[in-house]
């Protein structure tokens, strides 16, 4: 290995003699071999000790060691990534794998590492993650749509891993860290457009995000002005490769009508996840809030009424939430008052309520979309007042609110990292 491929610390290592055997695992001294490039080796690491030869005989042992049964790798704090990044936190986890905060000692920045489980079925996911992420990124040369682009992607102990802009926090701890109070109006509105951009771009496409949500939009500082970024493409699929037409990865509390019913979600899915994510900064906390699928179709009903029989129709879900005749199947308290979602919403600004009420339309053909949302008085004016039209309320804009096998996610939980005995990680 020459010294000008070896980081500043591994140089001085080896010019005091030191074998790298001190510093790296059987395991690792094999796989230094395969990286013409060394940029971190982890030493100061508690490593753990595997060996390519023991794990045949070791059935309690996944993927030698480093992984959990259920394929997310085990993350040592100051250990690397691909002999460059150093593990410094976990950022978040779900579904797909997680989130890890690093030191490229290459680049000698700050970044965040998504690595995938090593699972085939969700490095599929994966692969297709990336493919999605190169499209966008390409599309969005200048930056303008506000999507969390990728750096690069890479293999590291069977997991693909991509990396990413290291962002300050998501919504989800914005929304905590205003203790459940909810954010500004000011704040509200402009991550709205900030996200509204993103999907408009995706809609021109025909890409479904499918997990729109506070965790999944990022926020960073743009001069003295925060702005948010959407991030984790994990779930979102172009709708011209799939049949179905139904997200793979999704959280509970923002799914769509036609999600549940098991009906083809397009972009306006997106739209109904706009809604509930935008009424959850101003709320601070969800507005929908079941603890399973049906108890949750029941939330949604108590706030909206029940579905338009159209919505019913060639519904592969329908017999799990209702009748033959279109009753709902679970005994509940359901009643159409045009009140309803402005006392959950606790606000009297009737051009916000109607924003709201024209994304969580249940109609998908009906929804607004993100072009005509971006026109909506809402976001523009202050005093206004909208007009009422033909029984419901309507806002005085030219573009109005139109008459136009799942995973199901609870706020994911951080797995444990291992941290080093008598040491601190790094934050």
């Amino acid at each position: 290995m020459k010294d000008a491929l070896l980081p500043k610390r591994s140089q001085e290592l080896q010019h005091q003699a030191c074998p790298l055997k001190l510093y790296l695992t059987d395991f690792e001294l094999e796989e230094i071999k395969e990286y013409k490039q060394v940029w971190y080796l982890g030493q100061e690491a508690t490593k753990a000790r595997s060996s390519k030869a023991a794990e045949p005989q070791n059935t309690k042992s996944f993927n030698f060691g480093y992984d959990t049964k259920d394929g997310f790798y085990k993350a040592i704090i100051n250990d690397h990534l691909a002999f460059r990044f150093e593990i410094l936190g976990v950022i978040g986890a779900g579904y797909s794998g997680q989130v890890l905060k690093c030191m490229d000692h290459k680049n000698m920045e700050l970044v965040a590492v998504k690595v995938i489980r090593n699972k085939k079925s969700v490095n599929e996911l994966g692969k297709a993650e990336i493919k999605i992420l190169e499209v966008l990124r390409e599309l969005d040369k200048n930056n303008t749509a506000n999507i969390v682009h990728m750096k690069e992607s890479f293999y590291f102990r069977n997991h693909l891993c991509i990396t990413f802009e290291l962002f300050e926090k998501d919504l989800y701890r914005a929304i905590k860290g205003s203790k459940h109070h909810g954010l500004s109006e000011k704040a509200v509105k402009n991550y709205t457009i900030d996200v509204l951009k993103c999907l408009q771009l995706l809609r021109k496409k025909r890409v479904v995000h499918g997990d729109l949500k506070p965790d999944n939009i990022l926020l960073y500082k743009h001069g003295s002005e925060k702005r948010a970024a959407v991030c984790d493409f994990g779930g979102s699929y172009f709708m011209k490769h799939r049949g179905e037409y139904q997200p793979v990865i999704h959280t509970l509390y923002y799914i769509s009508p036609e999600m549940l019913l098991g009906k083809r979600c397009g972009p306006a899915t997106d739209m109904w996840s706009l809604g509930c994510t935008v009424a959850e900064l101003h709320l601070g906390r969800r507005l929908f809030r079941g603890c399973d699928t049906a108890d949750h179709f029941c939330c949604i009903m108590k706030v909206l009424g029940v579905p338009p029989p159209e919505l019913l129709i060639a519904a592969p879900k329908r017999h799990n939430f209702f009748q033959s005749n279109g009753v709902p199947l679970k005994d509940t308290d359901i009643r159409q008052h045009s009140s309803t979602l402005p006392r959950q919403l606790n606000s009297k600004n009737t051009y916000f309520v109607d924003f709201i009420k024209c994304c969580l339309e249940y109609n998908p053909t009906k929804r607004i979309t993100p072009e005509e949302a971006l026109k909506h008085p809402w976001l523009h004016k202050k005093d206004a007042k909208p007009v009422k039209s033909a029984g419901r309320t309507r806002s005085d804009t030219t573009v109005p609110c139109t008459n136009k096998k799942p995973t199901l996610l609870r706020r994911e939980k951080v797995p444990p990292i291992t941290k080093p005995k008598g040491k601190k990680g790094g934050n």
